[in-house]
């Protein structure tokens, strides 16, 4: 397989359509959160009374009914494959005066959760992403994740370079995985009050109960990992478990600029100098 841009879905966008025309947008990455923000988002939508739009290209990921004439639109579609160009898309749909938030995670988290991901338990699979999962298989785990920085298959990274010319604009706010989990009700208060999309503090508490790791991973506590299900952990910093130095060399080398420009540590810089494996 030829390095290069993976031919997977990258990207999740949310166009959020507030007083008729007007518009704002949330954007979600493959591992990066985008199913937890699908999730958060179809709920505001119900208890909004909004309505929800699905991408013919994604059928059956969400099914509620479509009304074009409503006041207030949540529209949700997937984007792929990774070779179309989600920022154009995002930037054909967005007028001058909306806003855009953009869901990030630290890129070297984002290795280890697409890395079991990939490996074990993603569905409606790319003929690329069946090809990576017989070759993951078949490597030891440093094997297989040593595989995807040099076949260039971290998706996410791919997809945040796009933004690089918007970081700092006024338009556009990062809300970050990690805010979400220390600080759900402040980070989602946040990104909402970005949107002009205000929600009342005892919704955002049942938005945190219904949609917390706990909740939706069958009663598993956040940290116990579940290598089989889809919802594998639910924490940042897992990536020190895997990272030796030779590998933090690999990844700084190749998405170390994701990482500065983020505003995330390098791998080389932020692992600990005797860090514990959990690999088997």
């Amino acid at each position: 397989m030829e390095a290069g841009r993976p031919e997977v879905p990258i990207t999740t966008s949310i166009v959020v359509a507030v007083e008729g025309t007007q518009k704002h947008h949330v954007v979600a990455f493959h591992k990066g959160g985008s199913r937890w923000v699908r999730q958060l988002f179809r709920y505001l939508a119900r208890r909004d009374e909004m309505n929800v739009w699905v991408n013919l290209d994604n059928p059956g990921a969400l099914n509620q009914n479509v009304d074009r004439q409503a006041a207030r639109t949540v529209m949700l579609y997937a984007v792929g494959p990774a070779s179309l160009d989600a920022k154009a898309l995002h930037d054909s749909h967005r007028a001058a005066q909306e806003k855009t938030v953009v869901f990030v995670r630290d890129p070297k988290d984002i290795l280890v959760s697409q890395y079991w991901s990939w490996r074990n338990t993603h569905l409606r699979n790319t003929e690329e992403m069946d090809q990576a999962r017989r070759v993951l298989q078949d490597k030891s785990v440093e094997e297989g994740l040593t595989y995807l920085i040099e076949t260039d298959q971290l998706s996410f990274c791919h997809g945040a370079r796009d933004w690089y010319p918007d970081l700092g604009d006024d338009y556009l706010r990062l809300a970050r995985y990690e805010s979400l989990l220390e600080d759900f009700l402040g980070e989602m208060d946040s990104a909402l009050s970005h949107l002009d999309l205000p929600a009342s503090r005892s919704v955002l508490r049942r938005l945190q109960s219904r949609f917390s790791f706990e909740a939706v991973a069958e009663g598993r506590d956040r940290g116990q990992e579940d290598r089989s299900s889809p919802l594998r952990k639910g924490v940042e910093g897992d990536w020190v478990n895997y990272f030796d130095a030779g590998l933090a060399r690999d990844f700084d080398a190749q998405y170390g600029d994701v990482c500065d420009r983020l505003g995330y540590p390098r791998a080389e810089s932020g692992r600990p100098h005797a860090s514990s494996r959990e690999r088997a």
